[in-house]
């Protein structure tokens, strides 16, 4: 199905199911008369999501690696799971608890921005007039 303003051999994809129905069902404008959605190409949203996925990846291995790595450390060296500073619990109650909790609650914070940041990117490249 071809309109005016589609090239030829260009895939159409509506970014979000809800705004599909409501084009079939005739309610596709909002309150101020834009279109909700966007119309891109498939290529376009494929690069977005590659980005994320990387994004995702990085912040994965940030917050994975050290953590599995934490039972190496503490298998060839035992004295450091039971070290202590002062009155505060054992160093692996540490590493495992406050410092692995508020270390992932911080990544996933940074991630969240950087992912939201992405996507406000993409689509401010995209805001090209209703779909």
């Amino acid at each position: 199905m071809e309109t005016e303003g589609d090239p030829v051999g260009r895939r159409r994809i509506v970014l979000h199911p809800a705004t599909a129905v409501a084009r079939q069902q005739d309610r596709a404008r909002s309150f101020g008369g834009h279109v909700r959605g966007f119309t891109v190409d498939g290529d376009d949203i494929d690069r977005l999501m590659r980005r994320q996925r990387l994004g995702a990846l990085r912040v994965f291995a940030v917050a994975f690696v050290p953590l599995m790595l934490l039972p190496l450390v503490f298998a060839f060296a035992p004295d450091a799971a039971t070290f202590r500073v002062g009155d505060l619990p054992p160093l692996a109650w540490l590493a495992l608890g406050p410092v692995a909790l508020f270390s992932i609650v911080g990544l996933a914070f940074v991630h969240a921005r950087r992912a939201s940041m992405r996507e406000d990117d993409w689509i401010s490249g995209h805001r090209d007039g209703p779909g």
